[in-house]
C-alpha cells in the first residue's frame, strides 16, 4: 500500500515537471524591451545612486570618523544637549 502511493507520488511529480518544462519552452525569448516608463525611472534612480552626494565623504564632529556626507547632519540642526560644549571658546582644540 505504502509502495503505491509513493509510486503516485513520483508520478505526480513528474507530471508537474513535464508541464513546467512546457510552460517555459513556450515563453517567448528574448523578452520584449522595457516600457519608456521603466525606461526613464531606472535611468533616473541610476543618476541618483550615482550622484557625488553619495560618494563624498566628511568628518564626523564628534568622532573625527569619516562618514558619507548623506548621512552627516547639521551640527545646528541636531538636537544633541551636548553640542555646546563643542561651541564654547575655553575649550583649547590644538
Amino acid at each position: 500500500m505504502l509502495e503505491n502511493q509513493t509510486f503516485r507520488g513520483a508520478r505526480k511529480l513528474q507530471e508537474k515537471k513535464r508541464t513546467k518544462c512546457r510552460e517555459i519552452k513556450t515563453s517567448s525569448f528574448p523578452p520584449s524591451p522595457p516600457s519608456n516608463n521603466l525606461q526613464e525611472t531606472v535611468a533616473c534612480e541610476w543618476c541618483q545612486d550615482m550622484s557625488p552626494d553619495e560618494f563624498m565623504e566628511g568628518g564626523c564632529a564628534v568622532c573625527g570618523q569619516l562618514t558619507p556626507v548623506s548621512q552627516l547632519s547639521k551640527l545646528s540642526e541636531s538636537n544633541c544637549v551636548w553640542i555646546y560644549l563643542l561651541e564654547m571658546e575655553w575649550i583649547d582644540t590644538s
